[in-house]
């Protein structure tokens, strides 16, 4: 017998707190799902007593981990995971009556993130259910193509897995559709570098990738316990990375000479903010569309490789952006903001 995945499900909720499962759940469609438990095991170590060969092996523990690649929408679910991705979440009135702004920034404590519940629904004549609870986002990386759709991935770390048998899973609402996944061939969708130039860099391929880097699950593990006792922030970092399509080469010797008409080079690193604003061709209400836009207020920046000169092909400059502390606080590193009809994220 064949099973299609297609008619699975990922869903995932925020908890009250470590050790309790979420009660609210959402689901988001997905390209690709690999999130699930991990169990760890190795050979019994080989004994002087008559063998070459192991004689046994044993579980050392469990734990969850993986994610999804999606197509984001912005009407409100996918908030659920900036939150978690992010620590925090401001609210504020959008420009027009029903649509709001949604803040995804560090919180307060930059080293703290919410703990969250993750679900996968696996299709079958007998069906089944992975749950993983005390999961902690680890990375998301956000893929904006030449006039396209934009693309995430999305990996979760999480502490305890179990299962469940034909799981009757609901969710707080259904499937949210297409219509407010940002495409990129909108006229309003612009990178910029604003303390370089107001005017857009005309990009051609962007990544914007924003990590958690966790204590691993080895380093977690405690005697008299099968699953890891924490999952602490250790780093933090985003990177960004740009395709630019050459028009000139004022941002080239900028980054390598401190000035677009340097000659000589230089030994001081370019910091520039940076904006990316993308939008969805349908509309929240009335003329307003859905809308996600990413702020880094200072990014480091180098070229990421030589200019390459080749036949038959355009001459594009590749950028590699580190986002770096503008305040001693660290929690005006970077932001993403949502627009949606959602009222908030409580």
């Amino acid at each position: 017998m064949t099973v299609l995945a297609s008619t699975g499900v990922l869903s995932y909720g925020k908890q009250s707190a470590k050790g309790t499962a979420a009660t609210t759940w959402y689901r988001h469609r997905a390209t690709d799902i690999d999130f699930g438990p991990v169990q760890t095991m190795a050979a019994i170590p080989l004994e002087v007593g008559g063998t070459v060969v192991p004689t046994g092996s044993y579980k050392q523990g469990a734990f969850v981990a993986g994610g999804a690649t999606l197509h984001p929408r912005m009407e409100g679910d996918f908030g659920w995971i900036m939150e978690g991705l992010m620590g925090s979440v401001a609210t504020s009135a959008g420009p027009v009556s029903d649509t709001y702004d949604h803040t995804f920034k560090f919180a307060t404590d930059n080293a703290s993130l919410p703990w969250m519940s993750v679900r996968k629904y696996v299709p079958g004549s007998s069906t089944m259910g992975e749950v993983g609870v005390d999961c902690k986002v680890a990375s998301v990386t956000m893929s904006f193509p030449q006039n396209g759709i934009m693309q995430a991935r999305v990996d979760w770390l999480g502490i305890t897995p179990s299962w469940e048998t034909n799981p009757s899973w609901t969710y707080s609402d259904g499937f949210e559709d297409y219509t407010s996944i940002p495409v990129t061939s909108q006229t309003d969708c612009s990178i910029t570098l604003p303390e370089f130039s107001a005017s857009e860099l005309p990009v051609t391929a962007l990544t914007v990738t924003m990590t958690n880097n966790l204590t691993t699950p080895q380093q977690e593990m405690v005697i008299g316990s099968q699953h890891p006792d924490d999952f602490a922030v250790v780093s933090r970092a985003a990177t960004i990375r740009a395709t630019v399509k050459w028009s000139d080469p004022d941002l080239y010797r900028t980054l390598y000479t401190g000035g677009t008409g340097g000659v000589a080079w230089s030994d001081a690193c370019y910091y520039s903010d940076f904006k990316a604003l993308v939008q969805s061709p349908y509309n929240i209400v009335g003329t307003t569309p859905y809308e996600l836009v990413i702020n880094a207020s200072n990014v480091a920046w180098q070229i990421d490789g030589p200019v390459r000169l080749a036949g038959g092909d355009l001459l594009m400059l590749n950028l590699m952006g580190t986002v770096v502390e503008e305040d001693a606080g660290g929690d005006n590193y970077l932001d993403f903001v949502t627009r949606n009809g959602q009222v908030n994220y409580s």
